[in-house]
C-alpha cells in the first residue's frame, strides 16, 4: 500500500521506518513512551470500507449489516504494525461499522511501549481469513 508521507495522520504519535527495497521488512516504530492500556490512535474518517480482503486490510464483524464480517483499509501508517505472538497494541472494534462511525475504533496499547519501540499486533485477532496468509 503507498501512503501519502506527506499526510500521516498521526505525525505525533509514530514514525515509519522503511525496510530494504523489495522486503516486507518496514514497520512502526513510537514517537513516545505509552502506558499500558492507552488509546494510541482513534480510527476515523482515514478507513474505508472493502469487500476485497488484501494484506493491508483489517478484518472485522458487521454484525448491523448483516454480514458475519468485511475489511477495511486502514489507509494510514497503521498499516506498517507488524505481527507478533507477544504484541503489544491490538485494535479495538466494537459496534462493527456503525462503531467507527460513532468514534468506538481505536488502536489501545497491551504493553508498555518504550519510545522508539516498534509496533506489533496479532494478525490472528483480526485475520481469520487471510489475503496473505503465513508460510
Amino acid at each position: 500500500m503507498a501512503i501519502d508521507l506527506k499526510k500521516l495522520c498521526f505525525p505525533e504519535s509514530f514514525e515509519i521506518v522503511p525496510g530494504p527495497e523489495g522486503c516486507f521488512e518496514s514497520k512502526l516504530t513510537s514517537l513516545r513512551d505509552f502506558s499500558a492500556g492507552e488509546v494510541l490512535a482513534r480510527l476515523g474518517q482515514e478507513c474505508q470500507i472493502t469487500q476485497t480482503k488484501a494484506y493491508t486490510s483489517v478484518q472485522f464483524d458487521d454484525e448491523a449489516r448483516a454480514q458475519t464480517s468485511a475489511h477495511f483499509e486502514l489507509n494510514s501508517e497503521l498499516v506498517y504494525i507488524n505481527h507478533s505472538c507477544q504484541p503489544n497494541v491490538a485494535f479495538e472494534l466494537p459496534g462493527g461499522w456503525q462503531g467507527l462511525e460513532d468514534g468506538r475504533w481505536c488502536l489501545r496499547s497491551l504493553t508498555e511501549i518504550k519510545k522508539g519501540e516498534a509496533l506489533t499486533f496479532a494478525y490472528f485477532s483480526t485475520e481469520w481469513d487471510m489475503a496473505q496468509p503465513f508460510e
